[in-house]
């Protein structure tokens, strides 16, 4: 079956290039709308994108088998032409919303040309600007690097996304339940601490781009949270808790060690996220927020 799974996957390979490379008159049309869609969406007003217009890219991929590795390669050239922070976080913003946007297959082929360095979410000249101004930036490229690795499950909740070599036979039931759980309480730390990255930005950044990245990052963290605090109480009471004495232990230590206090300022420019209740709409194949009760903080 691996070996199957192989050949498709070189096989799809293989039509997205031949589709770049040698596109039709309609696969030309299909490339020029998604590339206009783009550049709707990263232009360099400090305004959010309208949503449309990444349904419209959702729906121009849905229709043309292989433009998605177009969509990556055109994403990522123009995350690193631009040097505008505020046109370098619509483009975050945009992919961030075509990966919560998609079906499973378009999130696996989005997270596949990223792995593949196809799309790229760290630019090569944001180490190279480090004022106050890229801070937002910095933060949230790091947080989309590491939530690359996560997809949505068929409970609707984000979900690590596990290695090839967890696929391996485990001695019994209780050890794959065991590294299991430890990878997952790994992966929440690592998500919550790029979180935080996020949060470490002057509060100058309130404009409407970094309010709705600050909610959709928020709006992802919250349960990602629950699920690490239902792990760790699980750990502590599991019925193998001797087996996994040494895991706990190295778990909690790694958690006092990483895991900082982040001060809250009160400031004459703080904003409230969330005005109101927060209502979630999930479904198995991707996550639809409500955003009448948000309206103040997307637009």
């Amino acid at each position: 079956m691996k070996v199957k799974s192989k050949i498709w996957s070189a096989l799809g390979s293989f039509m997205d290039h031949s589709m770049i490379n040698k596109p039709s008159g309609a696969d030309r049309a299909i490339l020029t709308d998604i590339e206009t869609a783009i550049e709707r969406c990263i232009d360099l007003h400090d305004t959010v994108f309208d949503e449309r217009y990444v349904h419209e890219i959702l729906f121009l991929v849905s229709n043309a088998p292989g433009s998605i590795t177009f969509l990556s390669r055109r994403i990522s050239t123009h995350l690193d032409s631009t040097r505008e922070p505020v046109r370098a976080l619509k483009t975050l913003l945009l992919i961030h919303r075509l990966l919560r946007g998609g079906d499973r297959y378009f999130e696996q082929d989005l997270r596949n040309l990223w792995s593949s360095q196809d799309l790229k979410v760290d630019p090569s000249w944001l180490m190279d600007y480090n004022d106050e101004a890229y801070a937002l930036v910095h933060g949230y490229s790091s947080y989309l690097e590491e939530r690359m690795a996560w997809a949505f499950g068929q409970s609707g909740n984000l979900e690590p996304v596990r290695p090839p070599f967890m696929e391996l036979t485990f001695r019994s039931y209780n050890d794959e339940m065991v590294e299991l759980l430890c990878f997952r309480l790994s992966k929440c730390q690592t998500l919550l601490d790029r979180v935080m990255d996020c949060f470490l930005v002057n509060s100058s950044s309130d404009g409407p781009v970094a309010r709705s990245v600050f909610g959709l990052v928020l709006r992802e963290s919250f349960r990602v949270y629950e699920g690490y605090a239902e792990g760790l109480e699980y750990l502590m009471r599991s019925p193998f808790n001797k087996a996994t004495s040494k895991d706990q232990s190295q778990i909690l230590e790694e958690d006092e060690r990483t895991t900082e206090e982040i001060p809250i300022r009160e400031s004459k420019n703080s904003f409230n996220l969330f005005p109101g209740k927060l209502e979630t709409t999930i479904s198995t194949v991707w996550v639809e927020f409500d955003e009448e009760n948000l309206e103040a903080t997307s637009l």
